[in-house]
């Protein structure tokens, strides 16, 4: 074998990884291409075998991703390679923990990252650090999603990758911020990413979470124009996003939100056609719940019967993904036990959003039933989710149905919150957050980095802070947070 064979090998895996970092297809065909050129044994193969591994299992094809990582894991444990095995361990990880195994994984993952931490392999380290966010989210752990992102985010800016590879991190913590119902701390840490001008994938799905964002708060012009320029940064392939089924998710929401139910339907019907629904079960349910919505208001448009027997192709292996096929039974059978255990599902994994939707839900089921007090409790424990949340459309729709039903909302929105000092003297749980590294004595670049916003946010919310406490300085703010009872014992 000449050397020529393997410089080609070397430069087409080069180009299949610009491939992917720009959103431009022919990823695959590069990656076996190399394998293609070089033979059996030779050191570089690992290497080739585990960046197609990652490539199959984004595509997805788990299968060929779980044979690929095998046979890097096999290679690079005959000839002692440690970055090789770390980069399998986290494909298989990653694979069997889609699957419903993430607390068998998560050694795996921590085997890998230590194997990068002791040869210096930032980019496996923040490999590791990535998936794992990113299972956990879609697990329903946020704060420990939220964490690891954001220790993911310190790791690359250790390892002077701030911009090249922080963003992927970033979208992780964005994820669990918006999951969690933090919409104006996801906002921040959006604007904090694309400040620094991501690659073009990364930059196109934070945009796509900012005009989440924005469908859910009423923006839905906004929403448009950014899912338009997210789509024109991938070449108009959205199937290059790193989430499957995030643009179709966003288009279908927003038209609902729009009150167009046949183009919802349209974008539905294309989207559940495809031939691996099944194996992107994360991102399916989703979108199967939003199909549900589109049934439940126009069965002419989208059959129940046909999207119960998607949904029945479709596995649960996570709790959210549960929650979400409770949701969709209750959307399509509309009855109060239905609703219940849908909302009973997103109570326990804290999940605000769908948590009010379902409340919503299950308030009209009661209401069809007769039962008037029970109904006004559902609705007005959804209006004050949605009130929290700023999701005004829901509101006004939780209002709406209250209003005809003539059932009153008048129940003070902060009554749970009581107890908690920071709210009663007016912070938002941001500025608390804020108040509490000030307290440490940490400045504005240190709020900042820790928490993944830019340093003018951070001195936005420490002026806000002091305003609100009546003080005129840091030093002060502390010490009226400590007499206040504003910190943790």
């Amino acid at each position: 074998m000449s050397a020529q064979q393997i410089r080609r090998a070397a430069l087409l895996e080069l180009r299949a990884r610009l491939r992917a970092r720009t959103g431009r297809p022919g990823t695959g065909d590069d990656l076996r291409a190399a394998l293609a050129a070089v033979p059996a044994g030779h050191a570089i193969r690992p290497y080739l075998l585990n960046a197609l591994a990652a490539h199959l299992m984004n595509v997805p094809d788990p299968d060929a991703a779980r044979d690929a990582a095998e046979q890097a894991l096999a290679a690079a444990r005959d000839t002692g390679d440690d970055p090789a095995e770390a980069g399998a361990l986290i494909t298989l990880a990653t694979l069997d923990a889609r699957v419903g195994d993430l607390d068998g994984q998560l050694p795996r993952l921590a085997r890998a990252r230590a194997i990068a931490e002791s040869i210096g392999a930032d980019q496996l380290r923040l490999r590791a650090l990535e998936r794992e966010s990113h299972l956990l989210h879609g697990y329903g752990r946020l704060h420990d999603a939220e964490r690891v992102a954001l220790a993911g985010i310190a790791a690359a800016a250790e390892a002077g990758l701030a911009r090249s590879a922080g963003p992927a991190h970033a979208i992780n913590l964005v994820a669990a911020l918006i999951s969690a119902g933090r919409f104006d701390e996801a906002i921040e840490s959006v604007e904090h990413a694309l400040d620094l001008v991501p690659p073009h994938n990364d930059h196109a799905h934070l945009l796509a979470q900012r005009a989440e964002i924005a469908i859910h708060r009423g923006g839905l012009g906004l929403a448009a124009q950014l899912l338009d320029h997210a789509a024109e940064l991938l070449g108009g392939d959205t199937a290059l996003c790193q989430e499957p089924l995030l643009f179709p998710r966003l288009r279908l929401r927003l038209h609902l939100a729009r009150g167009r139910l046949r183009e919802a339907a349209d974008v539905a019907a294309r989207a559940l056609a495809g031939d691996r629904i099944a194996e992107t079960s994360r991102f399916t349910w989703p979108l199967l719940v939003l199909g549900a919505r589109v049934a439940a208001a126009a069965p002419d448009l989208a059959p129940a019967a046909a999207l119960r027997a998607v949904a029945a192709t479709v596995p649960t292996p996570t709790p959210p993904q549960a929650a979400a096929a409770a949701t969709v039974t209750a959307h399509l059978d509309d009855t109060p036990q239905a609703w219940a255990r849908a909302v009973a599902a997103w109570d326990e994994l804290a999940h605000p959003l769908e948590l009010a939707e379902a409340l919503h839900g299950h308030g009209g089921a009661l209401l069809a039933s007769g039962d008037r007090p029970a109904a006004a409790e559902a609705l007005r424990r959804a209006a004050e989710i949605a009130a929290g949340l700023g999701a005004a459309p829901l509101h006004a729709q939780i209002a709406d149905l209250a209003r005809r039903a003539r059932l009153p909302l008048d129940r003070a929105a902060a009554a749970a919150q009581a107890d908690d000092p920071a709210t009663r003297i007016g912070l938002t749980p941001r500025e608390a957050e804020v108040l509490r590294l000030v307290a440490a004595g940490l400045g504005n670049a240190d709020i900042g980095e820790r928490l993944f916003i830019s340093p003018k946010t951070a001195s936005v919310h420490v002026s806000n802070i002091l305003g609100k406490l009546g003080v005129a300085n840091r030093v002060e703010a502390a010490a009226a947070a400590h007499r206040l009872g504003l910190l943790p014992v």
